[in-house]
């Protein structure tokens, strides 16, 4: 009788210690699933977020390569823009790659002062901001530049935008994101 309860005591022991081992196993799993998920959710939102900055530049190239006017209201945007820094530094020399005008955000409902409206960031995932400016120190080409946030990730991206189809071809050999406005 007494090996008898020896052994019940011992099955009871070996299932207690096969269920401790069963859960640290499967909280194990469970964790390394949740890591996973996480870091697949945090690559999804920044893909998102890149993608988003990158529809929006090309968005943008079309809507000034399309419209003159456009086109001349942002370089004299820029203009003013580069000025406004040169007579706020006294006449000293400003980088005007460092001069940028925002050409609109989906986050503000007013505007006013914007190159584009509203609605234009209207079909868009997240927040973004777009930016324009000078891409080198003689003024030739400009710099679009994109900063979109999607669920609290955000991405830059910038495009160069060429004048010619030949400093198009010499800029992308070294710059991915590059338009020509032929």
């Amino acid at each position: 009788m007494f090996g008898r309860k020896s052994k019940r005591g011992a099955s009871l022991a070996t299932v207690l210690v096969s269920m401790a081992i069963l859960a640290i196993v499967a909280t194990m799993f469970t964790a390394i699933a949740m890591r996973s998920y996480q870091y697949s959710y945090a690559k999804l939102c920044k893909q998102q977020a890149y993608y988003t900055a990158i529809s929006t530049i090309e968005s943008y190239y079309q809507t000034i390569r399309q419209s003159s006017e456009h086109l001349s209201s942002m370089i004299s945007a820029l203009e003013d823009a580069y000025e406004k820094a040169k007579s706020e530094e006294n006449g000293l020399h400003v980088d005007p790659t460092r001069v940028s005008v925002k050409v609109g955000s989906s986050g503000g409902a007013d505007s006013s002062g914007m190159l584009v409206d509203g609605g234009f960031f209207d079909t868009y995932l997240g927040e973004c901001e777009l930016y324009v400016r000078y891409a080198n120190s003689n003024r030739s080409e400009i710099s679009i530049e994109a900063h979109a946030t999607y669920n609290g990730y955000t991405e830059t991206a910038r495009a160069k935008v060429a004048r010619t189809n030949l400093a198009a071809s010499e800029l992308k050999k070294i710059f991915d994101n590059t338009f020509c406005l032929q």
